[in-house]
């Protein structure tokens, strides 16, 4: 047996057939990538721009991804609001059906405000996942609690009968950082009281067990029947306002950020110490010590007051009050999500832009690729056709 045609004829057929079956399963890698080339050198005069729209498209991506948690956040910041708002309705109402009467109202006053107090301090420490939204930056820590070192609002003493000197002393301790003044010379606990409204030392006529430190109702108010009533006022006084008893509060002061454009950073959310929070919750705990044999006396119906016009002020927005209310704060809160939603279409858009880009560079046209891979198909059968009937071939059927 020879051969029909020259060996180098023969491979030269041989080098085409498999190179078309090559190409062919190039082909179909194309086909099930969706993709040119499998590595930059298969595109390189492209790479570069594919390369920079892949990182910028990334980028985008990170930024969406930024608004998405932060806007989850602010869903849950804007209910947890939402809760304390109702709650504060329902403790203005029970405040002033305390008020007006009947007795009826009196028996479960204070279980009221403890389960009010509870439940504001659950609406703020509402976690997202195991982050806690009103901490600040602090996100792993709880944002409020009433144990230690937190000191309780009160000023009236369990027996009913006593001034409680509590609330006066941590505030000068915990909060100004001072000494207690009556502590510098000036006398006693309800001295220092009669020195502040009053600007002069009382004469202490009427305090016939002389215990200044810890005087009853009556002896408090024996030389100046408006000193309790100034007691009470401390409690949202200018004073108070500009520096906040805010010892129940466990985060910092510093507002959450998010990262969403490049060069765009925008704070976002609310603190559990936010002057609206701290009101109420002075004003709720003050209730929550109130003792229940106080609540019908001029005494306890004055702190009663207090309570119920602080919470108003806390739902009502008043500039002459000089803080947010929870409406405001609410609305600030909310603020942010239409700006970051703005961001966020803008960011798809340039995805969109991004996968055009990328499509162009890398992508294959999949129908004309099919049809492409048809005609070799239809080809590649023909080689293979060709190159098995002349394998067979002999001298003989050539002469034939």
């Amino acid at each position: 047996m020879t051969r029909v045609a020259p060996f180098s004829q023969q491979s030269l057929i041989l080098y085409h057939t498999l190179n078309h079956q090559q190409t062919m399963l190039d082909k179909q890698v194309q086909l099930s990538s969706g993709k040119i080339a499998q590595d930059y050198s298969g595109i390189a005069r492209d790479s570069s721009r594919l390369v920079t729209n892949e990182a910028a498209k990334e980028r985008t991506l990170q930024f969406m991804n930024n608004i998405d948690v932060v806007q989850q956040r602010l869903t849950l910041t804007d209910d947890a609001m939402s809760s304390i708002d109702k709650i504060t309705r329902e403790a203005r109402k029970i405040l002033n059906a305390t008020l007006d009467g009947p007795d009826s109202h009196q028996s479960d006053f204070i279980d009221f405000m403890t389960n009010v107090r509870a439940l504001v301090a659950d609406a703020l420490n509402t976690k997202d996942g195991t982050r806690f939204i009103f901490s600040g930056s602090r996100v792993d820590q709880a944002p409020v609690s009433f144990g230690s070192p937190y000191r309780s609002v009160s000023l009236i003493e369990s027996n009913g009968t006593t001034v409680d000197r509590t609330f006066y002393d941590s505030y000068y301790e915990d909060v100004l950082g001072n000494t207690l003044p009556y502590t510098a010379g000036t006398g006693s606990f309800y001295e220092q009281i009669y020195f502040d409204k009053n600007g002069v030392l009382p004469n202490l006529v009427g305090f016939p067990v002389v215990d200044t430190d810890n005087p009853t109702m009556t002896e408090f108010n024996s030389e100046d029947p408006g000193l309790w009533q100034y007691y009470v006022d401390r409690l949202d006084s200018t004073q108070m306002l500009a520096n906040p008893k805010t010892d129940y509060y466990n985060g910092d002061s510093v507002d959450s950020q998010v990262r969403a454009d490049d060069g765009f950073t925008i704070n976002y959310g609310a603190r559990a110490n936010a002057p609206s929070f701290q009101q109420l919750i002075t004003a709720v705990d003050a209730m929550v010590n109130l003792p229940q044999s106080t609540i019908a006396t001029p005494e306890g119906l004055a702190l009663i007051q207090k309570a119920r016009d602080m919470v108003e002020n806390v739902l009502v927005a008043d500039a002459a009050d000089g803080f947010q209310s929870l409406s405001e704060l609410q609305v600030n809160v909310n603020g942010p999500r239409n700006t970051l939603a703005s961001i966020r279409e803008r960011h798809e858009q340039f995805t969109i832009y991004a996968d055009t880009v990328i499509q162009e560079v890398e992508g294959v046209d999949q129908a004309e690729l099919i049809a492409s891979l048809q005609s070799d198909q239809v080809q590649l059968e023909a080689s293979y056709s060709v190159l098995s009937r002349i394998s067979t071939l002999t001298i003989l059927d050539f002469l034939r």
